[in-house]
């Protein structure tokens, strides 16, 4: 369940990671907010971050998609649909985080993506007013979880202990 109050210029994120190691390869065909929870009466749909998909193709994918103006004084489920279900030997994991204060018209004014095989990934995302960025990782190591920079916040992480760990800061 993730609780909206009554906050003004409301932005919910939500991050997802998918193990695409064993196929059918899942990819997200839809997220929204409701129609189920708590105290939830609406069904939002999200929509996903214009280019802000990272693939390591047939090992991970990460995707971010926003919600603006979530319906207030709302608790919902946040629900990620897969096109293909998530086996017994792969994991999915999603995070949600609510900001207020955000543009509504441009609550997005930036993304960047990047793959590869680094020990110590990054990416780098051009800022010059100071925004709140938000990331997502996942890779095919085995067990742990992904290590914060100096500036991140944790905003939740998953290891299926063997083979995909991920987190979003």
């Amino acid at each position: 369940n993730v609780p909206v109050g009554t906050q003004t210029d409301r932005l919910l994120v939500v991050s997802v990671a998918l193990d695409q190691q064993v196929s059918p390869v899942p990819t997200v065909s839809s997220v929204t907010f409701g129609p189920t929870g708590a105290s939830c009466t609406v069904n939002q749909s999200f929509t996903q971050f214009p280019s802000s998909t990272s693939e390591f193709s047939n090992k991970v994918r990460n995707e971010l998609w926003y919600l603006t103006a979530p319906s207030a004084s709302q608790t919902c489920n946040v629900i990620v649909t897969l096109t293909n279900t998530v086996g017994d030997t792969s994991s999915a994991f999603t995070a949600s985080v609510l900001f207020s204060g955000v543009n509504q018209s441009t609550p997005i004014d930036n993304t960047a993506t990047a793959t590869g095989t680094s020990t110590a990934p990054s990416v780098t995302i051009s800022d010059n007013n100071n925004h709140i960025i938000l990331d997502v990782i996942s890779s095919v190591i085995n067990g742990g979880v992904p290590t914060l920079g100096p500036n991140q916040i944790h905003q939740g992480s998953h290891s299926n202990g063997f083979n995909f760990i991920s987190g979003s800061s």
